[in-house]
Order: C-alpha cells, then sequence, then structure tokens
C-alpha cells in the first residue's frame, strides 16, 4: 500500500516537549499522528459512528456505548467527566423515559468533529435525578406521565473510533414546560 504525504499541518515546539502533527491520506481515509493521538476516522466513518451510538442508545446497549466512548469521555455541557458518568446519567434518563428515543435529523463531519441535529422524545413515567436545571443546579424530577419532544444540535469529538467529548445544545425551559414542570406565561403586557 502506498501512503502519499497529503500536507503538514504543524510542527511546533511546546516547552521540553515537541508536538507534531501531520496529516497523510490514502482513499477515504484521513490519518493523523499526534503526540497524544492517534488517527482520526474518515469523515464517513464518524458519521457512522454516531450512527451507531444513536442505536445503541435507543436500544439501551450498554455494551456497544462502552465500546463507542472512551473510557477518558468528557461532556461539557453536562460536566459528565467520564464514561461511567455518562453511562449512569444515560441509564437515569432510561428509568424515568422508559420510551426515550432520539432521531438524527441531519449529521455534517469536519475533521474529527461530527455535528448532528436531533429529536429526542419519551414520557416521562420514573424520577428522574441530577438533572440540569435551567438555573444550573442538579434536581430531582417526580413522575410527571407527560410526554415530550425536543430537539438540539449536538457535536461530538471521535479519536481512534471512540467518542471522547461531547457538547449540546437543547431548550431546557421548554422541556420542563412540556412536562408541566414551569408554566410559560407569555411576555407581561406592557
Amino acid at each position: 500500500m502506498i501512503w502519499d504525504a497529503h500536507a503538514i499541518y504543524a510542527c511546533t515546539s511546546l516547552g521540553n516537549s515537541s508536538a507534531r502533527i501531520f496529516s497523510i491520506s490514502h482513499k477515504n481515509r484521513n490519518v493523523t499522528n499526534r503526540k497524544y493521538g492517534g488517527y482520526s476516522m474518515s469523515l464517513e466513518e464518524n458519521k457512522a459512528t454516531i450512527r451507531r451510538y444513536t442505536e445503541a442508545c435507543n436500544k439501551r446497549n450498554v455494551a456497544l456505548l462502552k465500546e463507542l466512548i472512551s473510557p477518558n469521555y468528557f461532556h461539557f455541557t453536562l460536566q459528565l467527566r467520564s464514561w461511567k458518568e455518562y453511562i449512569e446519567f444515560e441509564t437515569s434518563l432510561w428509568k424515568a423515559f422508559p420510551d426515550l428515543h432520539e432521531t438524527n435529523e441531519d449529521i455534517i463531519a469536519e475533521g474529527d468533529k461530527v455535528c448532528y441535529r436531533f429529536k429526542l422524545m419519551g414520557t416521562n413515567t420514573g424520577e428522574l435525578r441530577g438533572f440540569p436545571a435551567p438555573s444550573g443546579m442538579k434536581i430531582t424530577l417526580a413522575p410527571t406521565g407527560k410526554k415530550f419532544t425536543v430537539t438540539g444540535v449536538s457535536i461530538k469529538r471521535i479519536v481512534d473510533g471512540k467518542i471522547v467529548e461531547s457538547w449540546a445544545v437543547y431548550d431546557l425551559l421548554d422541556f420542563y414546560r412540556q412536562l408541566g414542570v414551569i408554566e410559560y406565561k407569555g411576555f407581561p403586557e406592557e
């Protein structure tokens, strides 16, 4: 197999250690060699990882999630600092929303990141502990029996075929409104 040097992106010196980053390509696969890296998957492989991740969540397949998520995983939005914390959070969602289901509406990949627009829906029939409130606090939510549908955007960084970092944006106020936890009265009249 012959590899062609595609580009040398950076070669810098950081203190006593050097960080060399270069990229080569073969067919549709970009390979990155970093001091603490590994190789990056092709864009299509990264998108497939996200599809498998969504499928694993929908099927409650913890073994597949363990395969897809790095032990050093970090979720910036939820401040989850490991694979274990992520699985605990996801399990609490499954208990609170036994019919929880996610669909991916759009998936876009660039470099080692995948951005996707999602729709999440479910019925709150169980207690939800430690869920983020709009104030930033963690709350416990008693079962409401109500359905919700939220849309959002998530960005995941993938290294060596594993999800290592996540960011997500969604409307928590609308989520709580749909569950009847808060009441939206509209804007005050002037």
